[in-house]
């Protein structure tokens, strides 16, 4: 089966920018993104500016690991009151969001990850119901938004596509 290979110029880019603007050596960077993952998980981000966390969100939104991708998506839903605009913003293509990290060949999404995002996403829906933030309609209307969207995005049918023509073509 055919495994693409991550571009590793492009992330070794994009690291050597992150460690220049985070002021550390991109030997340091994932570390550092190992650790900001662990304070975001554990709610611990108050000495965190809200710009640092801004940047390690977007190199881990482009290159990071499933659970760090997990770990950031869980924070951004659960730290706003605008709940809606964030998971649709999120699961658009386009966006920097979700649906452009699983949109990368590198970073497939098989059934376990599916249930695990809509996992976080149920979750951060009824909890936002439950802060009055959203109504019971929005939440299910967009529960079923976001489970159709994610289905979508793990059966990408343009990648798909070029996939099955590079097989046709033998490159």
């Amino acid at each position: 089966m055919f495994q693409p290979l991550q571009n590793s110029y492009t992330k070794m880019g994009d690291k050597k920018i992150l460690a220049n603007t985070l002021g550390i050596k991109p030997s340091e960077v994932n570390k550092y993104i190992s650790y900001i993952t662990e304070c975001v998980k554990e709610g611990l981000t108050g000495n965190i500016s809200r710009e640092t966390l801004e940047l390690i969100k977007i190199y881990v939104y482009r290159h990071g690991k499933k659970n760090e991708l997990f770990a950031f998506l869980d924070y951004e839903l659960s730290s706003t009151n605008e709940i809606l605009g964030v998971l649709y913003r999120t699961l658009q293509y386009n966006t920097g969001g979700a649906a452009d990290y699983f949109i990368r060949p590198i970073h497939k999404m098989n059934n376990s990850t599916l249930v695990e995002l809509y996992g976080i996403i149920d979750r951060n829906l009824k909890k936002a119901e439950a802060d009055g933030n959203i109504s019971k309609e929005d939440k299910e209307r967009t529960a079923e938004w976001a489970l159709v969207r994610i289905y979508e995005i793990q059966n990408n049918q343009k990648l798909k596509n070029a996939l099955n023509l590079r097989k046709e073509l033998n490159i």
